[in-house]
């Protein structure tokens, strides 16, 4: 009898072995898992942190690139009121071009009646 309970004994310890090996085996590839998905996270990390630096250049191009339009848009403004100004002064040359031109046709006119009452 008591060597039908060793023999039992013995199964039961072998049992117990295979298993607590199985589990020990889980284990270590549960570890294996968790490094995995750690390395895979900090690279992510890694990605997101080079995204945001990217965000942040292409933000500063873009703050850059309006402040341009604004400065174009401000010249395009400044050249309308000077083209504006210049129209003014050419309306005026001409309409000093203009007088004169009608007080060297009075100043002839004048002339040849100056002859004609003589």
């Amino acid at each position: 009898s008591s060597g039908i309970n060793a023999e039992y004994g013995r199964e039961q310890l072998d049992e117990e072995q295979d298993l607590n090996e199985q589990t020990a085996q889980k284990l270590t590839d549960t570890y294996k898992q968790i490094d995995s998905l750690n390395a895979d996270n900090d690279a992510l990390k890694v990605r997101l942190k080079d995204s945001e630096d990217a965000r942040d250049v292409l933000k500063g191009q873009i703050t850059q690139l309006e402040a341009q339009i604004a400065q174009l848009q401000q010249q395009i403004k400044d050249e309308k009121v000077q083209t504006a100004e210049l129209l003014v002064k050419a309306k005026s040359a001409d309409t000093v071009a203009d007088i004169s031109s009608e007080l060297s046709e009075l100043k002839k006119l004048t002339g040849e009646l100056q002859c004609t009452i003589e």
